[in-house]
């Protein structure tokens, strides 16, 4: 993953241009968390698709996670809480 985005900003594409879908399993959360981490590390937006619409509390809590407000760049998978939302203020971070 790391060498294909590196010859992608090698040629010139820009970081804030790309857009990478990450494929969520059920019994493997914390394999796309880890796959979320990197992509963030290296400056491009990543998207959860849940494969074949499957849907478990933990699975909606990564979407979430990810595909709202970008809540994966100010805290980590592990201390996010759905039911916060809203209530708690994140600097820099306006909810629509």
């Amino acid at each position: 993953m790391r060498k294909g985005i590196k010859i992608l900003f090698d040629n010139g594409i820009k970081p804030n241009h790309l857009f990478f879908y990450v494929l969520a399993y059920p019994n493997e959360i914390q394999d796309a968390v880890n796959r979320v981490e990197i992509l963030h590390s290296l400056g491009v937006r990543p998207f959860i698709m849940k494969i074949n619409q499957i849907s478990t509390p933990e699975l909606n809590k990564l979407a979430h996670w990810v595909n709202h407000i970008p809540y994966y760049q100010y805290v980590p998978f592990d201390k996010f809480n759905q039911k916060l939302i809203g209530k708690v203020k994140i600097p820099g971070v306006i909810e629509c």
